[in-house]
Order: C-alpha cells, then structure tokens, then sequence
C-alpha cells in the first residue's frame, strides 16, 4: 500500500483523467455514479 506525505496536485490528477478512459467500464457500481454525476452537472 502507498501513501502519501501531500495529496496528489490538480496537475497529475488531470493528467491521469486525460489518460485513462472509464468508457468500456461494466462495473455496475461505477455505471450508476457517472449516471449520478452526469445529471447533476448537466444541470448546470
């Protein structure tokens, strides 16, 4: 297990969204939270 002495920067965290791709992802669980995210910020 790894921690952390300081939290990971909004640089790296971007980064990692830019690469990584969730589109093929079955999960049921992760399915419902993007559903979940996707109505509350298309609100905006």
């Amino acid at each position: 297990m790894m921690f952390y002495v300081n939290p990971p920067s909004a640089a790296l965290l971007k980064e990692l969204v830019v690469k990584v791709s969730f589109k093929r992802c079955e999960y049921a669980a992760f399915q419902e939270l993007k559903q979940t995210l996707q109505k509350w910020f298309s609100q905006r």
